[in-house]
């Protein structure tokens, strides 16, 4: 969903940053440190956007149907 909509994958990425004090040139094991379970409780739009793509996408059927024989 973040690739349909460019403004949301960049204010996602803006909170990302924003909330773990992270730069452009971090390397991933850096980042790994920086995500903690405090800078994921800020990270709300973060939350949202998820929370609306699961929604939208559920990874499990809503009609759960079954063969009667």
């Amino acid at each position: 969903m973040l690739c349909k909509n460019p403004l949301i994958q960049e204010k996602v990425l803006q909170e990302v940053k924003t909330a773990t004090e992270a730069n452009d040139d971090i390397s991933i094991d850096e980042f790994r440190f920086k995500l903690t379970q405090v800078a994921l409780d800020k990270m709300h739009y973060l939350h949202s956007a998820l929370t609306e793509t699961l929604r939208l996408y559920p990874t499990v059927p809503l009609d759960g149907k079954s063969a009667g024989k």
